[in-house]
């Protein structure tokens, strides 16, 4: 994702400023990184996905994510992907280290409470007890993971339910918003971490999954 650094850090401040944010403009300038994704698309069902997004499909601005890869981000590895795999796996080091703070979780659930937006994405805001920042956290511990500004005390935990692509009828988005906040999901169940290789940058994103983690 895009988000602007300097915009705000903490979930509430983006929604203050949301009429003032900007989508930004894509270009073909895609990086493949290392992810490390909770997969929401077996745990959140296509019908009750759709009640939610068939009406922002309607403003122009909106492009959905589609339901089959519907992910809550953990950890983005800013490294260039050479540098983390070797022969289509994730080196030895970045496997021990993810696996050894998996093996420290869990499996846990997770609410989807309210809309929200970032300057690239509408999203949902989440209640899962601090589980995902814990695990991000945990892993910016070590220095090859990379951590980025949105890491540590700056990750905000989310379901990205799509993408802003231009201000055409943002405005109109951002009224739905406002009268439609608060969401009524499925409590998603949160059993597996998958670390994938994804063209950053691309959307919808376009991801070949490395390995599977299993709490």
């Amino acid at each position: 994702m895009v988000h602007d650094e300097d915009m705000a850090s903490k979930a509430a401040e983006f929604w203050t400023r949301r009429h003032d944010i900007t989508p930004p403009n894509y270009d073909s300038d895609t990086k493949r990184r290392l992810v490390l994704l909770a997969d929401a698309s077996k745990t959140l069902s296509c019908s009750a996905y759709n009640q939610v997004i068939d009406t922002l499909t309607d403003f122009s601005c909106f492009d959905p994510v589609p339901c089959e890869i519907l992910h809550l981000t953990v950890k983005l590895f800013d490294d260039p992907v050479e540098l983390v795999t070797t022969d289509g796996n994730p080196t030895e080091r970045i496997d021990e280290i993810i696996s050894q703070e998996l093996q420290r979780t869990d499996p846990f659930e997770i609410e989807l409470t309210q809309f929200n937006i970032f300057p690239d994405v509408v999203y949902s805001e989440i209640d899962d007890g601090g589980e995902l920042a814990d695990i991000n956290r945990r892993l910016c511990t070590y220095a090859e993971t990379t951590t980025l500004d949105r890491d540590g005390e700056e990750f905000i935990p989310h379901l990205t339910f799509g993408y802003l692509n231009d201000m055409t009828e943002y405005n109109e988005l951002i009224e739905y918003l406002e009268s439609n906040r608060e969401l009524n999901l499925p409590t998603l169940s949160i059993d597996e971490f998958r670390l994938v290789v994804r063209e950053v940058g691309k959307h919808p994103p376009v991801s070949d999954c490395l390995k599977i983690y299993e709490l």
